[in-house]
């Protein structure tokens, strides 16, 4: 038997012509996940294994070696021309440029070349006229035709995508079936379609399978909100992809926020998010901004396009560029003037430590900083400010205490523990001062080096790989618990072994069967119901959950 799905094709065309046509590779744990029915070839790349199925097509209309030429030709010399007058269109109110029509058989009850002569057979008689690829694939667990469907034929007549059509391919795909000894829907073979009102009291169609009975009865429930039951975007999983694709979004979005009050560039902000975890694409080798910058926080599995973060225009990289610079604070710690050090009286400082850095030395409202090979005066940011003041009052406090003899052995002291990776030395007053002190200026030195103006700057930091850290570490506190799950549902078939070895060898002892055969065998139901579940009675289905 083979079942039939026809679906519209509005943008990238080239995209879905090109997945059909191409070969499918698939990782593979041993050769026995390979259908062996299918060409292939197996390969090994770092470490892991691989499986080349071959796919075949058939093209009607059309050239083997540049196929989407011909789409593309009747695309350019009908769209447009003939749809004014009519015709339907797809949800999104976009016009088709391509159908694909998916069919697929049962299991591998067809051999590849079979299925492929009759997909062509199809094409023939349903499309004449249209362009035509009929492309069989054997990556999955069954035999499966793509067709890609041109719109329009050599006439420029439009493919109406109706029930009727529909109810004409599955009619031929059941005789062609039929004809090459494949079994038959029976209770499918005719279109029996029922109707339904949604919401806005709009009229749908939908045949009433299984998988769409339930889907009403949910939407009628207000478990979901979709009212297409016949489409693909009307599944669990679709639902489950969307949503984590919007909570992406709604952290990403949030992440920005949080850091762009203290970022007084667009490079600081991707810097300051590469700093969270973040991976930035942002530019091309040669340099140049690439069309959309995107975003993939830790722990996401796919980035996000800033178009799709927000309103869509705001986190545009241009909008934050302006936003940043009108927001932030004129930069009184640009460059002043551009002098050689010798030039200079405020010294320049590779690094701060006390006991050898001279605090006389450090000027309170300006530093000289190297960029790019030269020296250049520029004003101390308020956090660089705050953080010398509070070095400089603590510096006499502490030889106020202790004698200049006294203060080099503990700064020695101080730096031998923090060079071992232990706690400081700090039981006397003296001594916790010296380690605040240095303390201090490592966030001196760390302030100048990424441009820290404000505590608040520092506050925001901190707050978002808070958030990050919690987050993580809540995400491996559920993955431990699904882990558990896992290994739990593992070893259901050897619990089910021992429970069913326990009631047979225990059929004839009347004391067991009042006292313990009711329990064992409402636990033996439950493990059954695990196993149908999970299908780890089969390989495929163990080796889901390991992968899992």
């Amino acid at each position: 038997m083979a079942t039939t799905e026809i679906n519209a094709i509005t943008t990238t065309p080239n995209k879905a012509l090109n997945y059909t046509l191409a070969d499918k590779i698939v990782e593979i744990d041993s050769e026995k996940d390979i259908n062996k029915e299918i060409p292939n070839t197996v390969f090994e790349k770092n470490g892991k294994k691989y499986v080349h199925y071959y796919t075949i097509t058939g093209f009607q209309n059309c050239s083997i070696q540049t196929p989407y030429d011909a789409f593309r030709d009747r695309q350019e010399k009908w769209q447009g021309v003939k749809y004014k007058n009519g015709g339907s269109k797809t949800k999104s109110g976009n016009e088709p440029v391509m159908y694909h029509l998916h069919q697929s058989f049962e299991g591998f009850e067809v051999s590849y070349e079979t299925a492929n002569e009759i997909g062509r057979k199809l094409g023939e008689e349903v499309f004449p006229g249209y362009v035509v690829t009929v492309s069989t694939h054997g990556n999955t667990d069954n035999i499966h035709n793509h067709f890609i469907i041109s719109a329009w034929d050599e006439n420029g007549r439009k493919w109406n995508d109706c029930h009727k059509t529909k109810r004409l391919i599955r009619s031929v795909s059941d005789r062609l079936c039929e004809e090459y000894g494949l079994s038959v829907l029976e209770h499918t073979r005719d279109m029996k379609l029922l109707k339904y009102k949604d919401e806005n009291g709009k009229l749908h169609y939908y045949e009433p399978t299984d998988r769409k009975n339930e889907l009403i009865r949910k939407r009628n429930l207000g478990e979901i909100s979709r009212d297409d039951v016949g489409s693909y975007r009307n599944v669990l999983l679709y639902e489950e992809e969307q949503n984590k694709k919007q909570n992406n979004r709604v952290d990403i979005k949030a992440d920005i926020d949080t850091l762009l009050p203290s970022c007084r560039s667009y490079e600081e902000l991707i810097e300051r998010l590469r700093d969270l975890g973040y991976t930035v694409r942002d530019k091309k080798k040669n340099g140049e901004w690439l069309a959309h910058v995107s975003f993939q926080a830790p722990m996401q599995n796919k980035a996000t396009r800033e178009d799709k973060l927000g309103d869509g225009q705001f986190y545009l990289r241009e909008n934050l560029q302006k936003f940043i610079s009108e927001q932030s604070e004129p930069a009184k710690d640009l460059q002043l003037q551009n002098k050689s050090k010798k030039e200079s009286n405020i010294p320049y400082h590779s690094e701060y430590m006390y006991g050898r850095t001279d605090l006389n030395e450090i000027n309170d409202d300006y530093k000289t900083v190297l960029e790019n090979g030269e020296y250049f005066i520029k004003e101390r940011t308020k956090a660089e400010k705050k953080v010398i003041t509070d070095i400089r009052a603590k510096d006499i406090k502490v030889r106020g205490l202790i004698d200049t003899t006294q203060l080099h052995k503990i700064i020695e002291q101080q730096n031998l523990q923090r060079a071992r990776r232990k706690p400081y030395l700090n039981d006397t007053q003296e001594q916790k001062l010296v380690a605040q002190i240095q303390s201090s200026f490592r966030c001196l030195q760390y302030a100048e080096q990424h441009n820290i103006y404000s505590y608040e700057q520092i506050i925001d930091l901190y707050s978002a790989c808070k958030t990050k850290y919690d987050a993580a570490i809540d995400n491996l506190t559920k993955a431990e618990q699904s882990i558990g799950q896992l290994k739990n549902i593992l070893a259901v078939p050897d619990k089910l072994a021992t429970l069913r070895h326990k009631v047979d060898s225990h059929k004839n002892d009347i004391s067991y069967i009042l006292e313990e055969y009711n329990q064992d065998n409402k636990a033996i139901t439950n493990y059954k119901a695990i196993t149908e579940k999970y299908r780890i009675y089969m390989p495929q289905g163990i080796q889901t959950l390991e992968k899992s």
